[in-house]
Formats: C-alpha cells, sequence, structure tokens
C-alpha cells in the first residue's frame, strides 16, 4: 500500500502568458505532478522548502497542456536532485519560460 504523499505550491511564476493560459498550465502541472509524485518519490520524508525548476524552452503554439506537463516533469526532476541530496533548501524561485519570447 503506498502512504499518502503532499506537494505544496505555494507559488508557481509564469512569466509570458495570458491568465487563461496560466491557469491551464497550473492544472495540467498539478495533475501530471500528482502522477509523477505517486509513482515515485525519492524519499517518504523529503523536505524541499523551494525549487527552482528552471527554464522550460516554448515555442509559440505549443499547447498550453503540454507546457505544464514538461513544468511538471522538471519540477519532479528537482525534487529528486533535491531530497536525494538532503538539501533542506534549493533555490526559490521558478522561470517557466525561456528564450525571451
Amino acid at each position: 500500500m503506498k502512504s499518502a504523499k503532499t506537494v505544496h505550491i505555494e507559488r508557481l511564476v509564469l512569466h509570458g502568458f495570458r491568465s487563461l493560459d496560466r491557469a491551464q498550465i497550473a492544472e495540467a502541472l498539478r495533475l501530471e505532478l500528482r502522477h509523477l509524485v505517486a509513482e515515485n518519490t525519492p524519499t517518504d520524508s523529503a523536505r524541499v522548502h523551494g525549487l527552482d525548476g528552471g527554464e522550460i524552452p516554448v515555442r509559440a503554439g505549443d499547447p498550453v497542456e503540454a507546457i505544464g506537463t514538461q513544468a511538471a516533469r522538471r519540477l519532479h526532476q528537482s525534487l529528486g536532485v533535491a531530497a536525494g541530496s538532503g538539501a533542506a533548501r534549493v533555490a526559490r524561485g521558478g522561470r517557466s519560460r525561456g528564450g525571451g519570447t
């Protein structure tokens, strides 16, 4: 039986997107991150107080759901690195859009 896992995102920074797009990206991120964390969490006791998923390359016309999914995968990867290293604090903030577009 899998134990319950909780991920709390206090702030998600999405620069350069319309309001509606930001909401759809956030929802896609939430759904994908839920799936990823349920399937594979580095440690049950991981406590990370901040993550920076870095920049995610986005091209004009990319579906917002795909952007959210990609962001979730990047955050999940960052979560594994932070938890695996025993880091109590990782860089705060985060950017979701790269390339200055």
